[in-house]
């Protein structure tokens, strides 16, 4: 694949793009590629992409393909060639009182954090995916943080934390997107992690953290420090949460009265 993206890199149409692409300097106008085979257009998009990638280029790009089986299909292909390629997804709206999945959900917030962290070269998505509203990335950038270890943290403070996050408390973690607390005992399963990490207290200290199977509810390995985003991408804050049940609170006496 390397000597594909090389023999390509060598071309001069490939170059003369290159340097009108780079020199554009804010501008916006459009540059048309054409005359390429699938395969030609993929080791186009890798070239593409390392080149940008080496110029230390401050966010990844963004692909626009007309629908989620191309993007998947592309981010695929562009991983052969070494690109990180990730997948941003339309979110269905659900509208009905009813139990949904969070995969997709979880997904794209993985996507978004990428975008942050820099954890990504490229993302894939439609056009209906790429105009949707979703999570700012302040408020993603402030709700996600790294627990260590060797750090001290209020078990209680946590428990509020992951709440505000999206996190559903449960007697027993079974899924992503739970936790719970029994004693010193705190099991959390962010949705970029396989398996959920169970956290043992001694006051504020860490005394245990390690991964732990939702089976058996037995320990695996043991981990120095661990990555939590949210769960959801509609993250209400205590303010707002009072304002809404104020609203509902007085469209009930309306109701009433």
């Amino acid at each position: 694949m390397k000597r594909i993206v090389s023999a390509l890199k060598n071309e001069k149409s490939y170059r003369d793009f290159l340097k009108a692409y780079t020199e554009r300097k804010g501008k916006r106008f459009p540059i048309l590629v054409s005359g390429l085979s699938e395969g030609a257009s993929v080791a186009f998009y890798a070239a593409l992409l390392s080149d940008l990638v080496s110029k230390n280029a401050s966010f990844p790009a963004l692909l626009i393909m007309p629908s989620e089986k191309e993007c998947a299909r592309l981010s695929a292909m562009l991983g052969d060639y070494g690109v990180r390629a990730l997948t941003y997804t339309l979110r269905d709206m659900v509208l009905q009182n009813i139990v949904a999945s969070h995969e997709f959900e979880h997904e794209r917030l993985a996507t978004l954090d990428a975008v942050l962290t820099g954890k990504c070269d490229v993302v894939l998505t439609t056009p209906d995916g790429a105009l949707q509203y979703t999570i700012p990335p302040q408020t993603l950038r402030s709700l996600s943080r790294t627990i260590s270890a060797s750090g001290e943290y209020d078990p209680a403070e946590l428990c509020d934390y992951l709440t505000a996050c999206g996190y559903t408390r449960t007697d027993m973690v079974d899924s992503v997107g739970q936790f719970s607390q029994r004693g010193g005992i705190l099991d959390i399963y962010p949705p970029n992690l396989k398996m959920p990490v169970r956290i043992e207290f001694f006051d504020c200290e860490i005394d245990r953290m390690t991964y732990f199977d939702v089976i058996t509810q037995r320990y695996s390995e043991s981990i120095d420090s661990f990555y939590v985003t949210p769960v959801r991408e509609v993250i209400s804050s205590s303010v707002q949460k009072q304002a809404l049940a104020a609203v509902g609170q007085c469209e009930l006496m309306a109701i009433y009265d």
